[in-house]
């Protein structure tokens, strides 16, 4: 069967169709798509295992004729939706930023415990992966094997309240986690 016919839009959605492959198999279905990009025609047929259908694709290079086709008299081709492109650029800007912001929480090469002490840390304060360090606040890092020892400001000059305050979060999420 040529491609110009398998595409034919005597072909549409919900057209009973019986057709004969290049193997002499006798088809018939119900027009489930009919794809002009993959040049594939698939078709619903009845199911005897108590499903439904069954999905039958064909590629028009296997189709050897149609023996037949019949449009329901009440089939109306549904008028689609109009499509906001820019909506659907925003929904996957959205989704990639998400999608990044979710990557940074993961640290890379860092145990399980690191992984849970910095998600409970950023419940409460932002924090950022910097290799295996986890950095609170833009000032206080805590460094493996992440216990009160490891914690220290980034600025040498200050930063004793906010050391203070993570070393009290961090203590009682090592509590809780043992």
């Amino acid at each position: 069967m040529d491609t110009e016919q398998s595409c034919n839009s005597a072909y549409t959605i919900g057209t009973s169709i019986v057709l004969e492959t290049i193997t002499g198999e006798v088809t018939k279905g119900e027009v489930f798509a009919n794809d002009k990009v993959t040049q594939c025609l698939i078709l619903t047929e009845p199911s005897n295992e108590g499903h439904k259908c069954h999905l039958r694709v064909l590629k028009a290079d296997c189709i050897k004729k149609v023996l037949s086709t019949k449009v329901p008299e009440d089939f109306v081709v549904a008028k689609l939706p109009h499509v906001d492109i820019n909506k659907c650029l925003d929904r996957e800007a959205k989704a990639i930023q998400a999608a990044e912001l979710d990557a940074a929480r993961k640290g890379h090469g860092v145990t399980k415990e690191a992984q849970q002490i910095f998600d409970a840390l950023s419940k409460t304060m932002p924090c950022k992966w910097h290799g295996k360090t986890i950095v609170v606040l833009g000032e206080v890092s805590i460094r493996e094997p992440y216990d009160l020892s490891t914690v220290q400001s980034e600025h040498p000059e200050g930063g004793a309240a906010i050391v203070d305050r993570v070393k009290k979060v961090l203590d009682a999420e090592r509590k809780r986690m043992n």
